[in-house]
């Protein structure tokens, strides 16, 4: 949805991406496009989360769907225009955003750390490259010399151990897959460093002043499709959140998007998790999983 991830949003670990498999996911759980939301204490086993009848006071019951082709339309209008205004914001001298932006980049430049911002420039770009890294790793998984041939299933095989009792684990395999698996991370990163280099000698060859054009563009950049996504997100939820019933017709949750937005932080991120898995599903079944 028009957005890039930064470092800080990209997995803290080289395995987490490709950490999760569909494989042992009924096809209702790969191909997801709505679920229920429970929060509260006991709100998961209530009788009544799924239609409409609870009296829990602390009860949070929801049934969550992405939105139709008609609501997606609006809805991206909506970020767009959030978008559009952040970036006139950041552009418009009598702003304080363009003010604080622009005492940022006068501090950057005083302080001339040219390798804290080639690492910020390059690492923007962090997600990319240790996808790249993955699939270049993996395009032998069909040679059975490759060291990392089944490594999808051999982090697949690892979590299933780590689900059992510690009682009933098989020590010496759940040891050989952890050893191979930080190997295989290992690698990862090698990879994704040397994807990296060209760009990183390229920025670190620019003037100082080079780099703070380019971080300012990038912060830019970062800032105003963070608008976008916020937007988006907060209108599909409100949307997309009604309330549970037996019956086809629908009522909100939420009267207004403001009473969304005061929403208790539980139910603010069992909505984000839940948006988030319904967002991965569709684009799991749009690419032939």
């Amino acid at each position: 949805m028009e957005a890039t991830l930064s470092l800080d949003e990209a997995p803290a670990l080289n395995g987490a991406v490709e950490a999760s498999s569909d494989a042992g996911k009924t096809p209702a759980q790969v191909f997801k496009y709505a679920d229920h939301v429970h929060v509260g204490p006991g709100a998961a086993d209530c009788p009544h989360g799924t239609d409409g009848q609870c009296e829990e006071a602390e009860h949070f019951h929801a049934f969550c769907r992405l939105p139709n082709q008609f609501q997606h339309s609006d809805i991206r209008q909506r970020a767009l225009a959030a978008k559009a205004r952040r970036l006139r914001q950041l552009k418009d001298p009598e702003a304080d955003s363009y003010q604080i932006l622009e005492a940022d980049m006068e501090i950057l430049l005083a302080e001339g750390d040219r390798e804290a911002l080639v690492d910020e420039l390059v690492n923007a770009e962090w997600y990319k490259d240790h996808l790249q890294a993955v699939r270049e790793l993996q395009e032998g998984e069909g040679d059975e010399d490759s060291p990392w041939a089944t490594v999808d299933k051999d982090r697949e095989r690892l979590q299933q151990i780590l689900a059992l009792d510690p009682d009933r684990r098989p020590a010496e395999e759940q040891a050989e897959l952890e050893r191979h698996l930080a190997k295989y991370d290992e690698a990862v990163e090698k990879t994704r460093d040397a994807i990296q280099k060209p760009r990183r000698d390229a920025m670190g060859a620019l003037e100082m002043s080079e780099l703070v054009d380019l971080v300012r563009k990038q912060r830019i950049d970062a800032e105003v499709n963070s608008a976008f996504m916020e937007t988006y997100s907060k209108w599909e939820w409100f949307s997309g959140t009604t309330k549970p019933t037996t019956g086809k017709l629908r009522e909100r949750v939420f009267a207004t998007i403001d009473e969304l937005e005061q929403a208790d932080v539980e139910i603010i991120n069992a909505l984000r998790d839940t948006f988030s898995e319904l967002e991965a599903a569709l684009q799991r079944g749009a690419t032939g999983n």
